[in-house]
């Protein structure tokens, strides 16, 4: 089983959550975090593959292998290096959203965030659209626990209440705590 995501801020810790949360569990965890230029608003992407056999080959997904593509910026996610791991057949997204502004929106206070309607017909056309979800995290976060930095633990909720998450509820609880 293949888990993907992409983001900014707090993409890395969702993944070790994740990943340890595996382990907990006694599935084989293989990943690749991707976080350059995260600190110039550049993309975090990280790769997580869960199985439960020994895993082989790459730490990076494969093109067409992703179960969840766990969405936590629309633009990163559209990048074309991400969204290869795509496939209309195979893949569900969990959809954040919130909008972060691109290091040229940073730049150029005229340039605008592309329409939410076409970054989700982008999404669905390479995914399971009928089992996508999309959600404005940052807000419920905001709404639920009066701060907006735990929308990516959230959309990990959200997932795993729709059946993606390949790991026990008790097993990432005990993540997060350690």
């Amino acid at each position: 089983r293949v888990l993907f995501r992409s983001g900014g801020t707090g993409v890395v810790t969702v993944s070790q959550v994740l990943g340890t949360a595996a382990t907990l569990d006694g599935k084989f965890v293989s990943g690749l975090d991707q976080t350059g230029l995260s600190q110039k608003a550049g993309p975090v992407v990280s790769d997580v593959r869960i199985t439960t056999t020994p895993l082989e080959g790459s730490n990076k997904t494969s093109a067409g292998q992703v179960d969840l593509y766990l969405v936590f910026d629309q633009l990163v996610a559209l990048m074309a290096n991400n969204i290869v791991g795509a496939s209309p057949e195979r893949t569900i997204a969990v959809v954040s959203t919130a909008k972060s502004p691109t290091g040229s929106m940073l730049r150029d206070p005229r340039a605008t965030y592309p329409d939410d309607a076409d970054l989700r017909a982008d999404l669905d056309a390479v995914t399971r659209a009928e089992h996508n979800r999309y959600l404005d995290a940052g807000d419920m976060a905001l709404g639920l626990f009066g701060d907006s930095t735990t929308a990516n633990v959230l959309q990990l909720g959200i997932a795993y209440q729709l059946g993606c998450i390949p790991v026990s509820a008790a097993a990432i609880e005990q993540a997060i705590e350690l």
